[in-house]
């Protein structure tokens, strides 16, 4: 009887044994499947090039298209994109603004039409928008970017700006800084202080020239100057035409 006892209670402890190494294992191979499995990227990385990139929750766009560069705050241009309106219809809307003549460029000289926030670029020579100029956050891109944006923000909506220290005559930025409004003596890269500069140059589809009456060789550009880690100022642009 002692010794069927014995034999019971070895079983027991074997069995015991087993299934206890068994969970030991089972653990084992989750912690090392748990430390094999690669970590979520963070939600901003940062590419060898030292441009951004966006990765994680926040998913990297590829065009920035003209509906994204309309100005819901202003009465012409929030469904009118600038390079297909004129200084004719912003004047009925506001004849207070403050006209500024900058320098002479190859079709005529620069006038800057100063309002509060916003300024419009002309020609002296005709009536049509060469650029915007945004300087306060009372006035905004439809997709959201405005001034007082930290640069933190405007990396995690996932735009495909290209960040410059400096204008350069290379790459896409001999067309984007090769602009006679970027480049002129009074606006806006000689007049303002800033660390660094965020740019873009897209040009319009066919949907895009029919849809705004937009010329088809149109090219345009968005320049967000940088200052202390926020955006100091928003330009729209019209490179080919400088």
């Amino acid at each position: 009887m002692k010794k069927l006892l014995l034999v019971i209670i070895g079983i027991c402890v074997l069995e015991i044994g087993c299934r206890g190494g068994a969970v030991l294992q089972e653990r084992h191979g989750e912690d090392q499947k748990s430390r094999e499995q690669p970590r979520e990227p963070s939600a901003v990385a940062v590419m060898e090039s030292g441009q951004p990139e966006i990765s994680g929750d926040f998913e990297r766009k590829t065009k920035i298209g003209v509906a994204d560069i309309l100005i819901p705050e202003s009465r012409c241009l929030a469904a009118t994109p600038f390079m297909a309106s004129d200084m004719e219809h912003i004047l009925e809307d506001d004849s207070e603004l403050e006209r500024v003549e900058g320098s002479e460029g190859a079709n005529g000289r620069y006038i800057y039409w100063r309002g509060s926030g916003i300024e419009y670029v002309t020609y002296s020579t005709g009536n049509d928008l060469l650029g915007i100029i945004l300087n306060h956050d009372s006035y905004s891109l439809a997709n959201g970017i405005q001034t007082g944006m930290a640069e933190s923000e405007l990396l995690q909506t996932g735009y495909p700006f290209d960040k410059y220290e400096n204008a350069e005559d290379s790459g896409p930025g001999a067309v984007i800084f090769g602009s006679g409004l970027l480049r002129d003596e009074e606006r806006p890269l000689n007049t303002t202080d800033y660390d660094s500069i965020y740019a873009y140059a897209g040009t319009v589809s066919a949907e895009e020239v029919h849809a705004y009456g937009i010329r088809e060789d149109t090219c345009y550009s968005i320049v967000l100057l940088i200052k202390d880690g926020v955006v100091n100022k928003v330009i729209l642009d019209m490179p080919a035409a400088g």
